[in-house]
C-alpha cells in the first residue's frame, strides 16, 4: 500500500485525499508564507517545503 507523506511536517496517510485533509491543518495554521526559493522567488510556509520544492524543481 502506497504512503503519501506531509511535506511539511512528515506525517504519514494512506490516501492522497486522507494527505490532503491533513494539508489543511497546516493551511490554517500557518497562512504566512516565509520562506522563499532563491532560485525562482516562490514562497513557502515552512523550511521542509522549501527544501522538499529545491529537490524536486530545482535539483542540483
Amino acid at each position: 500500500m502506497p504512503e503519501f507523506a506531509c511535506q511539511a511536517c512528515g506525517a504519514k496517510f494512506p490516501t492522497q485525499e486522507a494527505l490532503m485533509e491533513h494539508g489543511k491543518m497546516h493551511a490554517a495554521s500557518a497562512p504566512v508564507q516565509q520562506f522563499k526559493c532563491q532560485a525562482c522567488g516562490a514562497t513557502f510556509a515552512t523550511q521542509v517545503e522549501l527544501q522538499a520544492h529545491g529537490k524536486t524543481v530545482h535539483p542540483m
